[in-house]
């Protein structure tokens, strides 16, 4: 079964820090009505789920069918142990399923992604993503564990968005301050959205390849998407652009795929691919937190 829209996206996933995927670039698309908007989700909408509502609910989300239960390589460093890495797969991605630690990047970080760094003139409180911190300013806990820090010699933040990130303090955290629910992409950007005639949500689609035009002395152009959905295949054609926004891991896959592939990995198979490039893998990266004893 063929489709036709002005844009295919695949995924439903915005970090909160960003406003260039995801859901939150779906939004703002559909204030151009002529538009038709597909949002390819592989997995639920979640969006009323007490797990993904109630803050202190989210481990309960962990190893379900709302995680893609990724792995890490076996660490030389932890005995060969391997690391879990939480990646939503439900409306919001990870957005959805995280411990909402709202930590800003460093300068250095959004340089490395040729990003300047936000203007401290843009900092407010009136964004759709809600951030507060916690009613007890003044937690022992909390305390001491910068007071723990500051005693190792790390440095203090007064200010975490000053684009140094590393140091002790308290950070924000993504629940609304007045319902002390979780804030994310999907109600914070879909919700409001749902009802427009022009945005098509799709969920527990499966992407299965990127459609890629390639004539003999022009560029590779994606022209549309292959996804599964209930033991269907569904083809759609974009007129204009095809955004991946599925994550760290889910969107390198998803270019491989069809073919876009770094050297590395197209050496180890010995196949041949349509485009090579370093980029594919060496740009995503994600942000792990460990807890120690």
């Amino acid at each position: 079964m063929n489709h036709m829209v002005t844009g295919a996206y695949v995924g439903g996933f915005a970090a909160p820090l960003f406003d260039k995927r995801g859901l939150m670039i779906h939004k703002r698309r559909l204030r151009q009505s002529r538009l038709q908007v597909l949002v390819l989700e592989a997995g639920q909408d979640q969006t009323e789920d007490p797990r993904v509502q109630t803050p202190a609910l989210w481990p309960g989300l962990v190893v379900t069918d709302s995680d893609w239960e990724f792995m890490t390589a076996p660490q030389v460093a932890l005995n060969g142990k391997q690391i879990p890495l939480l990646q939503g797969r439900l409306l919001g991605g990870s957005s959805a399923i995280n411990g909402m630690a709202f930590i800003a990047n460093s300068k250095d970080k959004l340089k490395e992604l040729g990003l300047e760094y936000v203007d401290e003139s843009v900092n407010g409180k009136n964004g759709p993503i809600q951030a507060s911190f916690p009613d007890a300013v003044d937690d022992p806990i909390a305390n001491a564990w910068v007071e723990s820090l500051r005693g190792l010699g790390y440095p203090m933040l007064t200010d975490p968005f000053s684009g140094h990130a590393c140091g002790g303090y308290t950070n924000a955290t993504t629940i609304d301050p007045v319902k002390k629910t979780r804030s994310f992409s999907a109600n914070a950007y879909y919700l409001p959205a749902k009802e427009h005639d022009n945005l098509h949500v799709v969920t527990e689609a499966v992407i299965q390849k990127v459609l890629l035009e390639a004539p003999p002395n022009g560029d590779v152009t994606a022209t549309g998407v292959r996804y599964m959905q209930d033991n269907s295949s569904f083809t759609v054609i974009a007129r204009r652009e095809v955004i991946l926004c599925a994550g760290t891991f889910n969107s390198p896959k998803t270019l491989e795929l069809p073919g876009i592939v770094s050297r590395t990995i197209l050496e180890r198979f010995e196949e041949r691919h349509r485009r090579r490039t370093p980029y594919v893998l060496n740009g995503p990266r994600l942000l792990v937190v460990l807890p120690t004893r």
